[in-house]
This record gives C-alpha cells, structure tokens and sequence, in this order.
C-alpha cells in the first residue's frame, strides 16, 4: 500500500513539474525574448533552469553554454590522471 502511494505522489509531482514547465514557457516571451527568438521558448526555460537564474545565465561565457546542464562522471574512486 505504502508502494503505490509513494507512486501516485511521483505522479503528482510530475504533473506539477509539468505544469510550472508550460507556464514559464508561456512566460518566456516576457521574460527573456532573446534567448526565447533563438532557441525556443521550451530550451530557454532549461536553460535558465540549468544555469540558476537569468542574471546567472548572462554571466556565463559563450564558450560555455554547450555544456551547460551535463554532469562530471565520476569513475568509481579510480584517478583521471593520466600517466
């Protein structure tokens, strides 16, 4: 019982995420009609999201953005250093 409760909170709390998603995309426009012009409204939203902010969003280089949102991996404990 305690199983598909904890489901249906996940299903709600998806449908909320859902819900903010389509009313910051709505809200784009508004907010930052640039960003919104180049890469759509919906990437603009992820964009913002993934950055922390629109003020932190201005402050990253160019060079920078492509990364933006990808997360460092991590190699069970073995070093990255190279030889």
């Amino acid at each position: 019982m305690e199983v598909i409760k904890l489901c249906e909170e996940v299903i709600s709390l998806d449908d909320d995420k859902q819900k903010m998603l389509n009313f910051l995309e709505n809200k784009m426009t508004l907010i930052a009609p640039n960003v919104s012009a180049i890469v759509g409204t919906r990437v603009a939203a992820k964009l913002i999201a993934a950055a922390g902010g629109i003020i932190e969003l201005s402050r990253i280089p160019a060079g920078n953005i492509q990364v933006l949102g990808q997360q460092k991996k991590v190699l069970n404990g073995m070093s990255t250093a190279t030889a």
